[in-house]
């Protein structure tokens, strides 16, 4: 009984060690979630990308808004995530320039996360433009290989009927011919005089001796 007992503990015991990574990430966000807000961000300015300081956050916002306005893509798109990014960094400079070091490397981190996250946005949106385009593309390719088997049925059924023309043409030729032949031979035999009954041809030997 108390080996089940200890094992039971010990199954408890495991199970609570297994759940405590999970409670204490939730509690960390938790925490960390109003310390990163540091204020509403709802109520707050965005300031413009231009006016943050030198550094990567602000190379990085600068170089996707250059992307997404090359490519064409919707203002939307990345609006959430700069915002977010411009807004901690807004944030940090007042946090810094208040002496929150600590707040303020928590809010330039939340700005590299939210810059993280408008790359991976514009790449998703990348990949999907292009599948987009590859499928257009295939579209169209279907269509003109659809178009060109209907267009090669079309002369292979043209080349039938004329080689059935020239075949029946041929027969037609071929019985004239011999119909013609026929009847040549016809009236041929009916110009040839048929000797009397009686006579026969002169020989050879006869032609020679006569005067």
């Amino acid at each position: 009984m108390m080996r089940r007992r200890s094992g039971a503990r010990r199954t408890k015991t495991a199970r609570r060690r297994g759940w405590a990574p999970v409670l204490l990430g939730i509690a960390l966000s938790v925490w960390a979630a109003p310390a990163w807000a540091h204020g509403g961000a709802s109520s707050e300015t965005v300031p413009p990308a231009s006016e943050l300081p030198p550094g990567p956050v602000k190379k990085d916002i600068l170089a996707l808004q250059r992307t997404a306005h090359e490519e064409k893509h919707s203002d939307e798109l990345l609006q959430r995530p700069i915002s977010e990014a411009l807004r901690s960094m807004e944030r940090m400079r007042g946090a810094k320039a208040a002496g929150d070091e600590r707040h303020g490397s928590q809010l330039e981190q939340l700005a590299k996360r939210w810059v993280s996250t408008a790359k991976a946005v514009l790449r998703a949106a990348q990949a999907e433009r292009a599948a987009t385009g590859a499928a257009e593309r295939l579209t169209e390719l279907e269509e003109k290989v659809e178009r060109a088997a209907s267009l090669l049925s079309e002369q292979q059924a043209r080349l039938g009927r004329l080689q059935a023309q020239v075949e029946q043409a041929e027969k037609d030729a071929a019985k004239k011919r011999s119909g013609g032949l026929a009847d040549l031979s016809r009236r041929t035999k009916k110009r040839i005089p048929t000797p009397p009954e009686g006579t026969r041809a002169p020989s050879k030997a006869a032609k020679g001796k006569a005067p």
